[in-house]
Order: structure tokens, then sequence, then C-alpha cells
């Protein structure tokens, strides 16, 4: 278990707001926390999405390339939000790339 995620912050996600308290224990065992820099990416476009990440701290940005190699930014994301989603439960690559906007904190669930 990674002590520095709490039961309190699973509880910001509505995704696990009905769980018991032992069932988000047991959630925290499989949890992985991950400080993310300025400017990092937590994954690209086109790779195989391997984890689903919950947002922390901080701001992401959400880019896809066009065809003409323009970058275009989708959406932000922000503390209380999930990452990934689609990616992970459709067993598709990620359609996007996402980049820290400034130094941040997620957890991930494989």
């Amino acid at each position: 278990m990674n002590s520095r995620i709490s039961i309190q912050s699973l509880k910001k996600f509505p995704i696990f707001e009905t769980l018991s308290d032992k069932d988000l224990s047991n959630l925290l065992q499989v949890t992985h926390l991950r400080s993310i820099k300025q400017n990092e990416a937590i994954f690209i476009e086109g790779q195989a999405a391997s984890m689903l990440y919950f947002v922390l701290e901080g701001w992401f940005k959400a880019d896809k390339l066009a065809p003409d190699g323009r970058q275009h930014t989708l959406r932000f994301v922000g503390p209380g939000e999930i990452i990934n989603e689609l990616a992970v439960f459709s067993n598709e690559p990620n359609e996007v790339s996402v980049i820290a906007k400034e130094n941040a904190q997620v957890f991930g669930i494989l």
C-alpha cells in the first residue's frame, strides 16, 4: 500500500464514493502514486494504454495531432478527474497525448 494516498483522497472521486472503507483499503493496495513534472507526458498518442490515472493535484492538457501535423488541445484535466479511461476500457491505443501544465500528482490503477 502506498501510505501517501489515503482513503479520504479516494473518496474525492465519484467513482469510489459508494465503496466501503474496507473496499477502499483494498484498492489502495493496487494504486501507484506518481509525481509528474511540468511539461512531462503521462502518455503519448498511439501508445498502448497500461493504466487508469486519477488526478490528485495539478492540471494537464490532452492534445491530438492533426493529419497536417498541427497540435490541437482537446481538453484540460484537473484534480478529481480521471485520465485514460477510454483507452483502458476499450483496450485501444491512446487517442491523445496528456501533458502536465504544472507539477502534478496522479495515482494509477492497473
